[in-house]
């Protein structure tokens, strides 16, 4: 895959070259990129929304652990392979027929999220999420908040994920940083 048909620059179009340079980097790593950081983890005080959370593979809470996330280009999709501390959690992205979007997988969950992005960095909004194919209304759609942005010259993301009635499933903040920008021994700890 080219650099000019990356999932994001594809979902975003023009705007993609407007957001600040370390964010378009993870974005545009190449076949087989990889990007590495620290990262806090935390989960709900809900027994309920601890065991989703765990079925659904995310991470473990945990404070500066380190994180790894591997990109595979196949086709129009991307797999994400997030490493939290030896904790696996996988997704793949795609491009949702609605423009400007894209369609997040996480096991039997699909969210379609709205990208709105710019030279500040971008936000993933849920629009429409199916569980097992079977659309949820819109009183069950997940409260995401995701974004990326850039702090102190490097690629954070914060992503929160809470249940109506449950409450948080999970919330992670991380730094990460393309392994091309990283020293052998990997990136410092975050400050």
């Amino acid at each position: 895959m080219t650099r000019s048909t990356t999932l994001y620059r594809r979902v975003l179009g023009e705007v993609f070259d407007s957001l600040p340079p370390e964010i378009k980097g993870v974005h545009d790593l190449p076949e087989g990129g990889v990007a590495r950081g620290r990262c806090h983890v935390r989960r709900g005080r809900c027994l309920f929304a601890r065991w989703i959370a765990t079925m659904l593979r995310f991470p473990s809470p945990g404070r500066n652990l380190p994180v790894t996330v591997r990109f595979e280009h196949r086709d129009s999709r991307e797999v994400w392979r997030r490493d939290f501390a030896g904790h696996e959690m996988t997704s793949i992205q795609e491009p949702a027929k609605a423009g400007g979007r894209l369609v997040e997988r996480f096991g039997p969950c699909a969210v379609e999220l709205a990208v709105p992005a710019g030279p500040d960095g971008l936000r993933l909004e849920p629009r429409r999420m199916w569980l097992f194919g079977v659309p949820l209304p819109r009183f069950l759609l997940p409260q995401i908040q995701a974004s990326e942005r850039v702090l102190r010259g490097r690629f954070r993301f914060d992503v929160r994920i809470a249940l109506p009635l449950l409450g948080l499933l999970v919330h992670y903040r991380a730094y990460l940083l393309p392994v091309t920008a990283v020293g052998e021994d990997g990136p410092a700890r975050d400050e």
